[in-house]
């Protein structure tokens, strides 16, 4: 039993030095904002939330309007 806890704790330590000893260390980073930008359906995702943006806009003036023309025909 203790020889063979004792062999499984020397391969759980050897195990990440031949890892490590097989190359060097490679880090790759990504830059988000460019991916985004450059993703073919950035621009549809765009202008569909601009539509909405606009069409909510349009309907905020309206009853924005109307709720003034109400105030003046009360007074």
């Amino acid at each position: 039993m203790k020889k063979s806890l004792s062999i499984l704790v020397a391969l759980m330590l050897a195990i990440p030095f031949a890892a490590f000893a097989q190359g060097t260390l490679k880090i790759g980073t990504v830059d988000m904002q460019r991916a985004f930008k450059e993703y073919n359906k950035t621009k549809e995702a765009e202008a569909k939330i601009n539509d909405a943006k606009n069409s909510a806009r349009k309907e905020y003036d309206d009853r924005a309007e109307d709720y003034k023309k109400a105030l003046d025909e009360n007074q």
